[in-house]
């Protein structure tokens, strides 16, 4: 009875470490991963603060963008960018379009603010925005999906990239990697390159040879 009685404490003992110490790798893979997103945010509430001329802090970088508004506003201005592109023969392929009018003066949580972001997650399918970084409308309204709309305005800081807006430091970053990464296949390609034709001359060589060879021991004959 006794010795039962150990065993259960021992289990419950044993249930609780491992409780514990579950929930702690919880909290320090959750505390990893935050450390790793706020660089992200910090990046992005730099560059739409540079493109949209207004100062936003990564501190609270939900608050600025939950009306919808200011992510109008982004849309707008890559849209006009775009199309300078295509005027100066910069950009040839389907451009975009951003016609709607969205509510300027949108309050948070309201549907004002949800159509806000409805015509920006539109925009940004037609600009070739991917599905698997897009997010809810509601994400952005109510600040359900702040990775989301991180990644996926990371994305439209990359597309903006190609109509001569700077792209934050991570999207050059990326690109200078993306560059270097080009230059060493370039590189290996031409090396492989190089020994395959030397190798070709090489058997043109030992099959001339094998010809005369032939031809003298039929001369020969």
């Amino acid at each position: 009875m006794a010795e039962s009685r150990f065993r259960k404490e021992h289990l419950d003992s044993d249930g609780e470490e491992s409780s514990e110490l579950n929930r702690t790798l919880s909290g320090q893979i959750a505390e990893k991963s935050e450390q790793a997103f706020t660089p992200l945010v910090e990046d992005l509430a730099d560059w739409l603060s540079r493109v949209l001329k207004i100062e936003i802090k990564a501190e609270n970088f939900m608050d600025y963008l939950d009306n919808g508004c200011l992510v109008c506003q982004l849309a707008q201005v890559v849209q006009r960018a775009a199309e300078e592109s295509a005027k100066a023969g910069k950009w040839r392929a389907p451009l975009p379009q951003f016609k709607m009018k969205y509510h300027k003066t949108a309050k948070a949580g309201t549907f004002f603010a949800r159509d806000n972001a409805a015509f920006f997650l539109k925009w940004c399918k037609e600009i070739g925005v991917q599905d698997s970084v897009m997010f809810e409308s509601e994400g952005l309204v109510l600040q359900k999906e702040p990775r989301e709309v991180v990644l996926c305005l990371l994305e439209v800081a990359r597309i903006a990239s190609n109509f001569g807006i700077e792209p934050p430091g991570l999207v050059k970053l990326e690109r200078e990697i993306d560059a270097e990464i080009a230059a060493e296949k370039e590189k290996r390609e031409e090396k492989e390159s190089k020994s395959t034709k030397k190798s070709k001359r090489n058997s043109k060589v030992l099959n001339l040879d094998v010809e005369v060879c032939t031809c003298c021991k039929l001369m020969a004959l």
